[in-house]
């Protein structure tokens, strides 16, 4: 059987099989995900990234990406599988499948720049994106008093720990980069210059979450006392001086310190929730957003500073003659 193509206006007879063959020839062999997307990160990628970053791309695709959609054909992947992969990531936090799908995003678009897709999944709206709801409650006062009773038991390292996590209201990584060079013992005052970050395991030195992270917090008499106790010259505080500790190492580290402590559950973070509500009574907004480390006024009032029940009933007393 034949077929006609028309060049230049003019008809001309060919046999069916060779326009198939044609076809067939014009059609690229579609790479499987795992391989395509291993050589995009080796050759796109890894040269222009910061070395976290790096590893961060690199667990995506090793522990996520891969797995999931690895033995698919690069133009196979349609817009429901993704979804079926943000279903199958619903215990991780928003932020992390929203990079995932950032990345699977680019990889995407990369395929369609090589000839393997005509369209990006990825780009469909109806997609939803799981969000793991955690609530941090900050700890009452009669909550956080009594950790702070229950720390004598602790042996020095931890003490520090749980010390500087309670009295600086800092995130666990800027906790984990303070330095005995950061501490100014004459003014009471801590530089936060640094925070730490784990990324499979491995401790990584970088800047504070925003810039505005970067910051001074005051040295309260409370961990002024105790950090005297142990000062060094220099090195991190937490750890054998060197370099930060591993993640692992600071799991091994929080759980001892729960066994000995009864924290009333309270994580790294309700303690930052627990400082900056409490703190919140002392001094204006301003400067309480400057201590959090927040480029923003509202984030700091909105999420991390908590209702207090006993101030909610010392107001019934100051608004009693409210209306007198």
């Amino acid at each position: 059987m034949t077929s006609t193509i028309t060049i230049n206006g003019i008809e001309i007879p060919v046999p069916q099989e060779l326009i198939a063959a044609m076809l067939m020839g014009q059609q690229k062999e579609t790479p499987l995900f795992a391989d395509y997307a291993k050589t995009w990160f080796e050759r796109y990628k890894r040269p222009k990234l910061r070395e976290k970053t790096k590893l961060l791309y690199e667990g995506f695709l090793e522990n996520h990406l891969i797995p999931f959609f690895g033995k698919k054909q690069i133009g196979a992947i349609t817009s429901e599988e993704i979804q079926c992969f943000y279903d199958a990531k619903a215990d991780l936090s928003h932020s992390t499948t929203r990079q995932m799908k950032v990345v699977l995003h680019q990889i995407l678009d990369s395929a369609i720049e090589d000839g393997y897709r005509q369209d990006n999944p990825t780009e469909s709206k109806r997609h939803v994106l799981p969000a793991k709801v955690t609530t941090r409650n900050a700890l009452t006062a009669d909550e956080i008093h009594d950790v702070i009773r229950q720390m004598v038991r602790l042996k020095p390292q931890d003490l520090l720990l749980l010390s500087l996590l309670i009295y600086t209201g800092e995130r666990r990584g800027e906790v984990l980069g303070l330095r005995w060079e950061d501490i100014d013992f004459k003014s009471n005052m801590i530089s936060v210059s640094r925070a730490v970050v784990h990324i499979r395991n491995k401790p990584l030195v970088g800047n504070p979450k925003s810039q505005a992270g970067k910051r001074k917090v005051p040295l309260l008499p409370e961990l002024k006392e105790i950090l005297l106790r142990y000062h060094k010259a220099e090195g991190y505080i937490i750890g054998d001086g060197t370099e930060p500790i591993s993640e692992k190492a600071f799991d091994r580290r929080y759980e001892r310190i729960r066994r000995q402590v009864d924290l009333h559950g309270a994580t790294p973070h309700v303690f930052r929730h627990t400082f900056l509500t409490m703190a919140s009574d002392k001094i204006d907004p301003k400067t309480l957003q400057a201590i959090a480390g927040h480029s923003t006024f509202s984030l700091t009032f909105n999420k991390y500073v908590h209702k207090r029940d006993d101030k909610v009933q010392e107001s019934a007393t100051k608004l009693k003659q409210l209306f007198a």
